[in-house]
């Protein structure tokens, strides 16, 4: 365990890192955010989330790419996946993008739907505009 906190990166550090594309735009994901998400998975999964970082650069790679991959995710939904991480995957840590899917990342939050209320109009003012209605979509009853 010793040998990964000498391969993280000091918490002090706000830069952001390098995204994973070629055109060398930054993440908006802060490094010490990213470096909180390494340490939960790591008091989360003890062994079976620092096995996966071999060495100096499988760190440096690892942080890159998760990096890239979520920063369009708000803290407070990296909070909600860091919630929902031990219930949902009790025996191994999410890859990438189980985490995202973990952080309801672009799923669409629709409104909660109600029913209409009833019209207000008398049943012989509503009756020509569906007999109306019935004849343009070519409805038969």
């Amino acid at each position: 365990m010793e040998h990964i906190k000498k391969l993280l990166p000091d918490p002090q550090n706000l830069t952001t890192l390098e995204s994973c594309d070629s055109s060398g735009a930054e993440s908006n994901l802060p490094t010490p955010i990213l470096d909180r998400v390494f340490a939960v998975l790591t008091a989360i999964y003890g062994q079976k989330w620092t096995s996966l970082i071999i060495d100096e650069q499988m760190l440096v790679d690892m942080q890159k790419v998760w990096a890239y991959h979520l920063r369009d995710i708000t803290v407070a939904e990296i909070k909600v996946a860091l919630d929902k991480v031990p219930k949902d995957y009790p025996t191994w840590p999410p890859t990438v993008g189980e985490f995202m899917e973990l952080c309801n990342f672009g799923k669409d939050h629709l409104p909660e739907f109600k029913s209409l209320p009833r019209p207000y109009s008398a049943p012989e003012i509503a009756m020509p505009a569906f007999e109306q209605l019935r004849s343009v979509l070519k409805y038969k009853t």
